[in-house]
C-alpha cells in the first residue's frame, strides 16, 4: 500500500525540520507516546533505531523505529515496524518562502498478512497526524 499526503506549516524550514526530531517535542505532539528508548546511535542519525513507547488504556506498545537516511533539513526517511507490519515513511520539507514550509510524506506499508483495511483510513490517520505536528509548530511558545 503506497500513498502521499503534503500539507503547509506556517514556520521556517528550519524550525520545521528541527522540530520534527525533537523527542522532548515529539512527547508533547505524538498522541498516546510516553517515552523514546534509543537502541542504536542517538535516535534520528542516519543508520540510528530506537523503540516509540505508546501507552492506551494501561498498556503499552512498542514500536520500533529506524532512520534509513537523515538529510535533514531537507528530508529524512523512517521505518517503523510493530508485528505483523512495516512502514516507510519518507519525508521531505520544502522551504516555500521564509515562513512556509510544505512537508510531503511518501507512505508505503507492507503487511505479513491482509488487513481489510481501506487506503482512504490509512491516508486519514496520517493526514491526522500530520496535522498535530503542524498544530504544535505554528501554536508553541
Amino acid at each position: 500500500m503506497n500513498y502521499k499526503v503534503s500539507l503547509t506549516i506556517d514556520e521556517s524550514l528550519d524550525v520545521v525540520s528541527s522540530l520534527y526530531i525533537d523527542q522532548e517535542a515529539m512527547l508533547i505532539w505524538e498522541k498516546g507516546l510516553k517515552r523514546i528508548e534509543d537502541r542504536e546511535l542517538s535516535l534520528f542519525q542516519t543508520g540510528s533505531s530506537g523503540v516509540l513507547v505508546f501507552g492506551f488504556n494501561e498498556q503499552e506498545m512498542h514500536m520500533k523505529v529506524s532512520v534509513e537516511k537523515n538529510e535533514l533539513p531537507k528530508a529524512i526517511d523512517l521505518i517503523y515496524e510493530v508485528p505483523g507490519a512495516w512502514n516507510l515513511c519518507k519525508n521531505t520539507f520544502l522551504a516555500l518562502n521564509d515562513k512556509k514550509t510544505l512537508w510531503t510524506m511518501d507512505v508505503e506499508f507492507r503487511f505479513d498478512q491482509p488487513m481489510g483495511l481501506q487506503l482512504e483510513a490509512f491516508i486519514k490517520k496520517t493526514e491526522d497526524a500530520m496535522n498535530m505536528f503542524k498544530a504544535f509548530v505554528e501554536h508553541r511558545k
